[in-house]
């Protein structure tokens, strides 16, 4: 049922079966189960299971060979990244003609900017089901923020659903704690401490959250309240076959720029395999500084070629380096662009049968090292060593926010400390929400020591500003815990 809405909402289209769709088309037989999976063997796992498969036992994390025992009938094929990224684009586009900003939210879900016309979104919802009409079902929520937009697309299952922002908190609150984007076993580790409900998370305060659970909790428990960053966005119009990077500070020398090829030449060759190519030529244009104030920045263009399609992204890198080694830009460069001057389908090549392993060789470490030291001198090169320092409320010294002259402190003293409370602390004049918490000491009194057990936890925690606080809090076996801010980072 379509409801009233304010014309600032956010869109969520939901297609939970758009990996089967990808792998085994839209028209499938009814009368058999589907899936797909990773890995191979007896390593084989579902992944993506129909709802006749789930009727008949299947399920995600179910072994392959378990599944076909079940249902000796189960048509299953080997996850391919490549088959699901073409199927997003083309839902994308489809999209498209409907909405301006469009993003893809992960594996099953978009984010998209639904348009009124004639005051009503009823015309667009009835346009996203025309344009997706081979997918079935199809989730369409719209709401104020992203996070009740995806739970209005998971309760509507076949349909729309539009939350105005007067009834958002109240149909979030009775939503299942899923729709906050939590992984499985959190939602186990919650649900049995009760916490079932987005309601229930909101009783408690999310910095609490953030030491007991981890980050995850902390995060989905500031989006049911509303901070929700996530939404549609202008799709890029760059070639997908094509990397641009650009360049912080001119690079005046030749490191720096290699070492922001390594992982623009990694990307540019996997966008390329999931296209099924390989590049043959790869060309290098290098943006350098202007000349004088008012001129167009010059471009310089670099080819490397191949009688092979490139493969490994070091071979690429090293080939580029020593073409730039050979032939200088002649001045700092500002950006470059990696494209392809020729590609060819890439399809099954033989790789080496004893292919290098990752990682770096420990002895000829060693041997660069002695190297550096028979040149540079022994005191070139030293190893780091860990120094034990003191406690962090030892350090915070001062006792006043402002600082004193000649004096500087990695850590200010706030006296006296300032309560946390709702995920807030007021200082320096207003109230700022905590974004994010890291646990750095842990204290507590030994088990033999009568009363309560108490725990004080120290977190360096990121306030909105941005500014860096230091955190106390004293836990108990309850959860009614009490946090304060007693420094703050200068």
């Amino acid at each position: 049922m379509l409801e009233a809405a304010s014309p600032t909402l956010v869109g969520c289209v939901r297609l939970p079966h758009l990996p089967l769709d990808a792998h085994h088309g839209v028209e499938r037989e009814a009368t058999r189960a589907h899936a797909v999976h990773t890995g191979r063997g007896h390593a084989a796992r579902l992944v993506f299971v129909d709802p006749l498969g789930t009727t008949r036992g299947l399920q995600p994390g179910m072994a392959l060979a378990h599944a076909r025992c079940l249902d000796t009938g189960l048509a299953s094929v080997a996850f391919d990244p490549a088959r699901l990224a073409a199927a997003q684009g083309e839902v994308i586009q489809k999209l498209l003609r409907l909405t301006p900003r469009i993003a893809s939210g992960g594996t099953r879900r978009f984010w998209v900017e639904p348009v009124a016309r004639d005051g009503s979104f009823a015309t667009f919802c009835r346009g996203v089901a025309s344009e997706l009409e081979g997918h079935h079902p199809i989730g369409l929520g719209l709401g104020p923020t992203a996070t009740v937009a995806y739970a209005a697309a998971r309760a509507s299952q076949h349909g729309a659903r539009i939350i105005p922002s007067a009834r958002a908190t109240a149909f979030l609150d009775e939503c299942d704690v899923a729709v906050l984007d939590l992984p499985s076993d959190v939602v186990d580790v919650l649900a049995s401490i009760g916490v079932r409900t987005v309601r229930a998370l909101r009783a408690f305060d999310p910095v609490s959250l953030g030491m007991r659970f981890g980050p995850e909790v902390a995060a989905a428990r500031r989006r049911a309240e509303g901070h929700d960053p996530r939404g549609p966005a202008h799709p890029r119009t760059e070639d997908p076959h094509e990397v641009t990077v650009e360049l912080p500070h001119p690079a005046e020398t030749l490191e720096p720029l290699v070492f922001l090829l390594r992982p623009a030449v990694d990307r540019w060759l996997t966008a390329l395999r999931g296209g099924g190519l390989g590049a043959t030529e790869a060309k290098l244009a290098l943006t350098l500084v202007r000349p004088h104030l008012g001129a167009e920045p010059p471009i310089v263009h670099r080819v490397v070629r191949a009688g092979a399609p490139f493969v490994e992204g070091r071979t690429l890198v090293e080939s580029l380096r020593t073409v730039l080694e050979r032939e200088p830009a002649g001045a700092a460069v500002t950006a470059f662009t990696l494209s392809a001057g020729r590609a060819t389908e890439l399809r099954d090549r033989t790789l080496p049968l004893l292919p290098e392993g990752r990682g770096r060789d420990a002895a000829a470490r060693e041997v660069a090292l002695t190297r550096l030291r028979a040149r540079l001198g022994p005191e070139a090169v030293r190893r780091a060593s860990h120094v034990p320092a003191s406690a962090l409320v030892e350090r915070a010294a001062f006792t006043t926010l402002e600082p004193r002259p000649g004096e500087a402190m990695a850590v200010r003293r706030i006296e006296p400390p300032l309560p946390v409370e709702r995920g807030r602390v007021h200082l320096a004049g207003r109230d700022r929400l905590v974004l994010r918490t890291s646990l750095v000491e842990r204290t507590g009194n030994a088990w033999w020591v009568e009363g309560d057990a108490r725990t004080v936890l120290y977190a360096h925690a990121e306030l909105e500003g941005p500014m860096l606080v230091l955190l106390r809090g004293d836990v108990g076996t309850d959860c009614a815990d009490r946090w304060e801010a007693i420094a703050y980072l200068d």
